[in-house]
Formats: C-alpha cells, structure tokens, sequence
C-alpha cells in the first residue's frame, strides 16, 4: 500500500511527499548498511508529515563516514542536477555540529564507530518547510523533484555505497475556471 502525502505550504501551493524510497547504490556496490523496516512516514491531516520509527545499523559505521546530497528536478523530460548538493566529508563529526542542518534530528545520536544493532530513533520528528523560503517558491520550482543521499564506505578498498532516493512533488492549485 502506499500514500501520498499533500502538505498546503502558501496559499495553493503544495508539496506532496511520497512515501517510497529507493536505492541507488550503483550495481554491485549496495552496502545493506541499514534495516528501514520500523521506519515509517507518518501523514497528519494532509498538512504535515512526521518521521517515526528507527533505523537499525546492520553494519559498523566507522569515520570518516563520507555522505553526497542533492536534489534533481524534472524538466523537459530529463532529471536536471539542481541548487541543493552537498557533500559531509565525514557525518560522524557533522551530526554533532550545532550548525550543521541534520543537528536537530542527530545530536542525540551516538559517536562513531556506531555498533551493530544500533537504532537512530524517531519520535514523530516532523518534516518542515521554512515559511520564508516558501513564501515565494518560484514557478521553475514547480513539478517533480527528487532527493539522492549517499552514504559511501571504503570497505577493503572498494567504495560501498547506501544510497536511496525520496521524492515529492510541488504544484500550485489553480482553482476552477470561471
């Protein structure tokens, strides 16, 4: 079963967030690192949505813990790279950074190594879009969107990868024509 979750972020514009994640580790290379089975999206009202759950480590997580974001837009029948990349040479001094975007969610997680059977916890830790940058999403902004976070591992001198995908969809409600 899957859902779709439809967030009102200004007035009629709308974020829908899907449900579904995939993997995109390259052939070969997929590191299994985590189990995503107690891990849940949570719809609230079609207004909100909240993470919950955990996350249980499958294998040692050592530094440095080298993880690539970024974004990718749907134009013109092609996934284009957008604004959104980054790169955290090493997660496990980065989580605990006070100025680092994922602290909220991560300063209570534990220091590497991080042990098998580990679990990252969520409480219903919402997913949130900051009204000022919202206020005004440009047009170009609408249509599908998708979101790549890579953890990568040099295990025995071959890069590993976690890799998964998560997607949304942002449009403008146009009313009814009169």
């Amino acid at each position: 079963m899957s859902w779709q979750l439809i967030i009102l972020v200004h007035a009629r514009t709308y974020v829908i967030i899907d449900d579904r994640l995939e993997n995109c580790a390259p052939p070969g290379k997929d590191l299994h690192l985590y189990d995503y089975s107690n891990f849940h999206m949570i719809p609230e009202n079609d207004t909100h949505t909240f993470v919950n759950g955990s996350i249980k480590v499958m294998k040692e997580i050592t530094s440095p813990w080298f993880i690539h974001a970024h974004t990718e837009h749907y134009e013109r029948g092609k996934w284009l790279l957008q604004a959104y990349t980054k790169d955290y040479k090493d997660f496990c001094t980065e989580m605990h950074n006070p100025t680092s975007p994922s602290y909220y969610v991560t300063k209570d997680y534990s220091a590497c190594p991080i042990p098998v059977g580990y679990e990252f916890k969520f409480d219903m830790v919402p997913i949130e879009f900051s009204p000022a940058v919202l206020a005004a999403i440009p047009s170009h902004y609408m249509g599908q969107w998708r979101l790549f976070i890579d953890g990568m591992f040099d295990v025995d001198g071959i890069d590993m990868h976690e890799c998964k995908i998560g997607f949304a969809d942002v449009f403008v409600e146009t009313g009814p024509k009169l």
